[in-house]
């Protein structure tokens, strides 16, 4: 069987190594567009904090082997392609059409069993200054070694975080343990506003409180200021004008559909990819997981989107 997984990020991967592991005899195939696999996403708060020292653990095993195309190949008999992104499925001739990045090159990869796991691109609100100097995500390696390296030139400074849910809370934390004034921006009145009760976030906002971080409740950012130098200086909000030398952007991620929308697939009810109990698409050949594909709530039985690495390494398991 060739299995071809598109993804080699935590459900991309995990469901190549379980398929190893069900199937030994099965050709393998990961195609990865970035430079890294396998790296431990959840961690990467953790970095500008201080507490994860080397960026390069979070790329590897408990025992310090690096989670790299050779470790992959060696350990797990697993191919995997960086540098090469996918760009058309053609679900006839289960075939997809690949793009090695770094020569240009096109080809064709075929498949019995094709695995989708592209992820989500962290939301870019449509805001004035977003293309400032030092206005940043946090969803990457490369995101985390350029905040890590800011708070390491400058001792004291300000972050304003525009967003209040799991990547913002993470990095008011991080830059809180520098000595940082921390400022978080939130559209609606409460921190996790898609997590958690008021009461339960009532005790998370004395606990900012008391760590001195500042929070503007129910306010929107108006748009960001820069200096001559192209370098962000200022976050103007409906009410306040707030100084900043590094902006973060943590403000949610969308499903990239892109290459799943184009080949026909079901798009479920919140925008993300419709599969069933099995990870299954609408193609019964193509199966997909991770910050792609929506879930069903257990409880409502309604369908639902959760963008969590835990979340992601269970999908992958499923395929």
């Amino acid at each position: 069987m060739n299995v071809l997984v598109i993804g080699g990020s935590a459900c991309g991967m995990k469901a190549a190594s379980r398929i190893r592991r069900l199937n030994p005899d099965a050709r393998i195939t990961v195609v990865e567009q970035g430079h890294y696999v396998s790296y431990a996403g959840c961690g990467l708060p953790y970095h500008v904090k201080g507490t994860v020292r080397n960026l390069y653990d979070l790329v590897k095993t408990t025992h310090g082997a690096v989670r790299d195309p050779a470790y992959f190949e060696a350990v797990k008999d697993i191919t995997v392609l960086t540098h090469t992104r996918a760009e058309a499925i053609d679900r006839e001739r289960t075939a997809v059409q690949v793009r090695d990045l770094r020569g240009g090159h096109t080809r064709e990869l075929p498949y019995d069993k094709l695995v989708l796991a592209t992820g989500a691109s962290p939301v870019r609100p449509p805001i004035e200054g977003t293309e400032l100097k030092g206005v940043h995500c946090l969803t990457t390696l490369e995101d985390a070694r350029a905040l890590a390296q800011a708070v390491a030139q400058k001792e004291r400074g300000s972050v304003v975080i525009i967003g209040a849910s799991f990547i913002g809370m993470e990095a008011a934390e991080a830059f809180g343990e520098h000595g940082w004034e921390v400022t978080l921006v939130e559209k609606f009145g409460q921190v996790f506003p898609n997590a958690l009760d008021f009461e339960i976030a009532a005790a998370l906002h004395e606990h900012l409180f008391e760590q001195m971080v500042e929070t503007e409740f129910d306010s929107e950012v108006v748009r960001i200021e820069g200096d001559e130098d192209g370098n962000v200086s200022k976050v103007l909000t409906r009410g306040d004008e707030l100084d900043a030398d590094l902006v973060i952007l943590a403000v949610g991620v969308r499903p990239n559909i892109e290459i799943a929308k184009a080949a026909g697939l079901e798009i479920g009810q919140t925008g993300a990819l419709a599969v069933n109990e099995h990870m299954q698409t609408s193609d019964p050949n193509i199966y997909a997981g991770g910050d792609l594909v929506e879930n069903k709530n257990l409880l409502t039985a309604r369908p639902c989107y959760i963008p969590l690495g835990s979340t992601a390494n269970k999908h992958g398991r499923v395929i």
